[in-house]
This record gives C-alpha cells, sequence and structure tokens, in this order.
C-alpha cells in the first residue's frame, strides 16, 4: 500500500462511521439530536482542516478566510463549525447519494445501432458508459499558491534531484466555499486518488433480525492480503450463520430428493 493510498483511506475511513449512522428526526428526541450532532460535527472538522496543501493532502488547501466559521480559521480549532443538525443531516444524504451514484453504478453491457457511408447497418458490442451524476456547488471558488521552489538550472541536478525538483507541489489548489459544498468536492478528490480503485464497498452482509435484507454499510477493503468484506465482526458473523443455514438447508432438500 502506498502512502497516497493509505492516507487517502484513513481520511475517507474517518467519515464513514459518520455516513453510516442515519438520524431519524422522526424516531430521535432532542437529546438524541444533540449526541448525534456533537459526535459526528468534530470529525467533519477534523477532515476539512486536514487539507493543509501537503503532499499527503493531493496539495489541495482549505482556505481559512473570512467566509469560513471561525473555529476553521484559528491557528488551533476547536474541531467545531456553524453547521446545525439539519445541515449537518443533508450533507449526510448528499454524500451518499453521491457515493451511490458515482461509485457504484457498472457499465451495462449493450449493443449499438450505426449506420456506414453505404447505408448499411453495423451493430457492435460494447460498454455504455452511464452518466455522471452531477451536483451543483456554487459557493466553491478555487486559487492556486506557489510553494516558492527556487529557479535552478535543470541541466546541474543530479538524476534524484531533479526528480524531486519536477515531483507534484510546485503549486497548490486553494479551495474556499460552503461546508456542504467543500465536503462534496474534497470526498470526490480522494477517491479519485491513485490507489483508490476498488477501497470503497458496501457490507453485503445480512441486517439484524432482516436476514432477507443486506447491511449496505460503507467501507473500505483496506489492510494487507485478502482485503475486508464486512464493515464489522458482527456483520461477519451473520454472513457466515446465513452461509451456513443456506448450505443446511440445500443439504437437507438433496436428501429428501435423494430419498424420492
Amino acid at each position: 500500500m502506498s502512502k497516497g493510498e493509505q492516507t487517502s483511506a484513513i481520511r475517507l475511513g474517518g467519515l464513514l462511521p459518520w455516513l453510516n449512522d442515519p438520524l431519524d428526526p422522526y424516531v430521535a428526541d432532542a437529546a438524541d439530536i444533540k449526541q448525534w450532532h456533537r459526535r459526528f460535527t468534530s470529525g467533519v472538522g477534523k477532515f476539512l482542516v486536514s487539507f493543509d496543501g501537503s503532499s499527503s493532502a493531493g496539495f489541495i488547501e482549505v482556505a481559512r478566510n473570512r467566509d469560513m466559521p471561525r473555529a476553521l480559521r484559528d491557528a488551533k480549532p476547536e474541531w467545531r463549525f456553524d453547521l446545525d443538525p439539519d445541515g449537518l443531516q443533508t450533507l449526510q444524504v448528499g454524500l451518499k447519494v453521491l457515493l451511490q451514484a458515482a461509485f457504484t453504478n457498472e457499465g451495462q453491457s449493450t449493443e449499438f445501432v450505426d449506420v456506414d457511408g453505404a447505408g448499411r447497418v453495423i451493430r457492435t458490442k460494447g460498454v455504455r458508459r452511464k452518466q455522471a451524476l452531477m451536483l451543483p456547488m456554487p459557493t466553491l471558488r478555487f486559487g492556486c499558491r506557489n510553494t516558492d521552489r527556487p529557479d535552478v538550472k535543470r541541466s546541474m541536478l543530479k538524476t534524484r534531484e531533479r526528480r524531486q525538483y519536477e515531483a507534484p507541489g510546485a503549486f497548490v489548489m486553494v479551495v474556499s466555499g460552503g461546508i456542504h459544498d467543500l465536503m462534496m468536492f474534497l470526498v470526490l478528490h480522494l477517491l479519485t486518488a491513485e490507489g483508490m480503485a476498488g477501497m470503497l464497498a458496501r457490507c453485503p452482509a445480512p441486517r439484524p433480525r432482516e436476514w432477507e435484507k443486506t447491511c449496505e454499510n460503507w467501507l473500505l477493503r483496506t489492510g494487507h492480503g485478502r482485503k475486508s468484506e464486512y464493515c464489522s465482526d458482527a456483520c461477519k458473523t451473520r454472513a457466515h450463520a446465513k452461509r451456513k443455514k443456506e448450505e443446511q438447508s440445500t443439504s437437507v432438500t438433496d436428501q429428501l430428493r435423494g430419498k424420492q
């Protein structure tokens, strides 16, 4: 696992407990809502300010300007910002819709029909690329700053020095905007980073007390060797129990058929 892959996975993994914990406003009382809001605003704040323009942040920096809440402008932020429970829940739903639409869609095998210059019909098979879900992010503003690398004569540099000099990072993209739009953009940035292919998945285990439905929590398939398939040990236990039950049921059915 490369450094960039590990960092992207860790950053995104910090948001998954929040994405997998929806709040039902029709069931939760005021105390539950306050606890849910307090629990997850800290993680979202840390996620935002972690984009400091470094290589591990993909050379993207979240600007701390007057348009940002005070907690994000301070030198030592308290990881809090002005996003009420309704705004936090709206952001949660938006990110889940974005992930579902953009990273779980597969191309559909289809047949394309065309006509050549002589009027003959040509049929070819291929994969039709699905249209991406395009969402407006009107509050975002972008800029760029120079990291002030010295102006040197490249022919005088050794191979290793030249490689380091030409490496990414001479310029840093600076972005500012509303919390909702910033989060959407930064999550997309992480998932398009090198090494993230196949990292994001949905948990296929059965739900508690509803084995006919799947868990579908988001998880990162990290780790060396065989990557994780389930979001928790409890889901892994349920999946194995369901598989064992299905195997026993199949065995009994085969035995009954053999006696007939």
